[in-house]
């Protein structure tokens, strides 16, 4: 399991993040599991109590995707199929549509195998794409690995703000029949991004910074600042579910 830490967050009255003791484990087991990095959405509510925000992580979902040693690909292909299902799930079962989970994506993670929680370039273009390309209020980012480390940003693109490090516990408890279930997920769904090629791997280095933002530079790392909006940006509204 992931273990808390002394974390950096500084900001006042920023929200807190809750872990369902099922998310937790859920995610704990595909990253024990698969022996390359891979990437995962959550759902995640951000609520309003009376004393604090808090986001609540609540279940795990596993998209088709390709991944390396040191990489997995985030793309339009896995995470339409992923919310095309969730939808015909929940229209199934009668879910009223301001439920339907796929409408709480919100929560993107991704296992660094071994290596430390600190983001990379890709990692931050990834994360960007929920604003530019999917038009997302916000994310919760999640970067974990092997030694039980997990670090969590929140990238709240309507106020302009990155908080990084952001506070969280695990909340409740879940039943421990989820290895079995996520073997049989990752066997259908995680594949080797170069499997049956020759492909030779040319390490990329992603300088601090570097990612390309259409918006012009900003750099959203730095700990409960504001960015001002260029003219003519406009505010995210509702997300867009992406579909076939």
């Amino acid at each position: 399991m992931f273990n808390p830490h002394k974390f950096e967050t500084t900001v006042h009255g920023c929200p807190s993040v809750k872990v369902s003791f099922r998310a937790a484990t859920d995610m704990w087991i595909l990253t024990d599991l698969v022996s390359t990095e891979v990437g995962w959405l959550t759902t995640a509510r951000m609520v309003k109590e009376p004393n604090e925000t808090v986001i609540y992580v609540d279940d795990v979902y596993l998209f088709k995707q390709q991944v390396h040693a040191t990489t997995t690909e985030l793309t339009s292909e896995g995470l339409s199929m992923l919310g095309t299902q969730l939808i015909a799930e929940d229209m199934a079962a009668g879910v009223d549509p301001t439920l339907w989970r796929a409408n709480n994506l919100r929560g993107y993670f991704h296992s660094h195998v071994h290596m430390d929680v600190m983001p990379s370039g890709q990692d931050e273009q990834q994360t960007m794409d929920f604003r530019d390309k999917y038009e997302y209020p916000w994310v919760l980012r999640g970067i974990v690995n092997k030694k039980h480390k997990m670090k969590l940003d929140l990238y709240w693109f309507e106020r302009d703000m990155i908080i990084n490090d952001i506070d969280w516990e695990i909340d409740y408890t879940t039943g421990s029949e989820r290895k079995a279930h996520w073997t049989t997920e990752i066997g259908s769904l995680v594949e080797s991004l170069y499997a049956n090629t020759s492909k030779v791997v040319t390490p990329v280095s992603y300088p601090m910074g570097s990612f390309s933002d259409p918006h012009g530079p900003r750099d959203y790392r730095r700990l409960g600042e504001f960015a001002p909006r260029q003219n003519g940006e406009r505010y995210f509204g509702q997300p867009t579910l992406v579909t076939p």
